[in-house]
C-alpha cells in the first residue's frame, strides 16, 4: 500500500474518533450507539496501520479481489446497523404511543386537555416524529420521556 494512503487512512481514522467523541459529549449519539462507532473507528486505524492484513484475509476466505471483501463486510455492517436503528424506531414508535394514550386519559374530563395532548397524539400516528421533536413541540423533557403505569 502506498504511503501517502496510509497516511490518509490513519487520518481519516483518528478523525473518525475524534468526531465521535465530539457527538457523544454533545449528546447527538447516545453511549450504546457511540460503541459502534468507536469500534468502526479502531478498525480503520488497524487496517491503515496493516495493509496486508486484508489482503492474507481475503486469500483465507478464497475472495481474489481483497478491496471486494472490504466492500462485502462494510456492505454486511451497514445493513446490521440499518436493523438496529429500524428496531429502535420501532420501539420507539410503541412508547410514543403508549405516552400519548397516557396522556390522554390523564386529560380533564370536560374537554379542556391542554394543546400539547393534541400534539402528542398527532406524533403517535406519525412515523417519523423523533423524541427531540416532541419535547421541542411540549416543551417539557419528562413529559415527553414519562412513562405510563
Amino acid at each position: 500500500m502506498n504511503y501517502v494512503l496510509q497516511v490518509f487512512l490513519l487520518a481519516c481514522g483518528l478523525l473518525f474518533f475524534s468526531v465521535t467523541i465530539y457527538l457523544l459529549l454533545k449528546k447527538k449519539i447516545s453511549e450504546w450507539n457511540s460503541i459502534t462507532w468507536f469500534l468502526g473507528s479502531v478498525v480503520i486505524l488497524i487496517v491503515s496501520a496493516n495493509p496486508n492484513m486484508v489482503d492474507s484475509l481475503s486469500e483465507r476466505l478464497g475472495v481474489s479481489y481483497p478491496p471486494a471483501l472490504v466492500f462485502l463486510l462494510s456492505s454486511l455492517v451497514l445493513l446490521v446497523l440499518v436493523l438496529y436503528q429500524s428496531m429502535q424506531i420501532s420501539d420507539l414508535q410503541k412508547k410514543l404511543r403508549s405516552l400519548a394514550q397516557h396522556v390522554t386519559l390523564q386529560a380533564p374530563a370536560n374537554g379542556d386537555a391542554p394543546e400539547w395532548v393534541g400534539v402528542l397524539e398527532a406524533a403517535a400516528a406519525k412515523e417519523d416524529t423523533s423524541e427531540e421533536d416532541l419535547v421541542e413541540k411540549v416543551g417539557d423533557p419528562e413529559l415527553a420521556q414519562e412513562k405510563p403505569e
